[in-house]
């Protein structure tokens, strides 16, 4: 985490920096932090694709079929996004829609 907090402190709005300092911290459990990191880079760009794609995984009681659509949608605007479809394989996944989520997963791990 040190080094995306230096990086932060010279260049509060780098993007990868915001972005790793958040997959840290969602990995710590500290999961308002890492929507806090991914609400900055929204708002500079309310289309990334990771970082609506880590809002997503932070979670857990997100309707599975709307979450779907809403990966979907982001997906028509950045289709070569692997984030993205490595969302949607979880999704599917959830949603015990094996052979959909390997296909997303296998998209994912091409891109």
């Amino acid at each position: 985490m040190a080094i995306y907090s230096a990086v932060l402190k010279r260049e509060p709005s780098n993007r990868d920096a915001l972005l790793g300092a958040a997959a840290v911290a969602m990995r710590g459990g500290a999961h308002e932090q890492a929507s806090s990191y991914y609400a900055q880079v929204l708002r500079r760009n309310p289309r990334d694709a990771a970082a609506h794609a880590g809002l997503m995984a932070l979670r857990n009681d997100a309707d599975p079929i709307a979450e779907e659509s809403q990966i979907k949608d982001l997906l028509i605007h950045t289709p070569a996004d692997a984030n993205l479809h490595f969302t949607l394989g979880n999704s599917y996944a959830e949603q015990g829609r094996w052979s959909e989520a390997q296909q997303s997963y296998f998209e994912a791990y091409r891109l």
